[in-house]
């Protein structure tokens, strides 16, 4: 059985954070972005939502349309500027949180092998 979304979120109800931490999961686990990289993102959604909300109109559309509408295409926005040809992940040789065997044999993050100059 799985336990009720935390709302860590003043301002947002309970189906926009159950979305934006969806949202954020399906991100990480396309390959897109790093498992570092999860609370970034839901505050970057986060972010966009609380700045976007002013303009909500309920004549319009209900609050949960709204609020998907403005996620999703904060996800496209997010998407297009991660696969930017300056910014692409897949150019990218190796990220500094993949697990690598250290001198020792012990499975370590990759930047945890790098002194200090060289993971600066």
């Amino acid at each position: 059985m799985r336990r009720p979304v935390e709302n860590t979120y003043p301002g947002l109800g309970d189906y926009a954070v159950k979305l934006i931490r969806t949202r954020a999961r399906e991100l990480v686990r396309s390959g897109r972005f790093t498992a570092a990289d999860q609370d970034d993102l839901e505050q970057e959604l986060v972010i966009d939502l609380l700045k976007r909300f002013p303009k909500f109109y309920p004549a319009f559309a209900k609050e949960v349309t709204f609020v998907q509408r403005i996620i999703d295409h904060k996800v496209a926005s997010l998407i297009d500027a991660q696969s930017a040809m300056v910014r692409d992940y897949r150019m990218r040789k190796a990220s500094l949180h993949h697990e690598v065997e250290d001198g020792d044999g012990d499975c370590v993050e990759r930047w945890e092998t790098l002194d200090e100059a060289r993971y600066l």
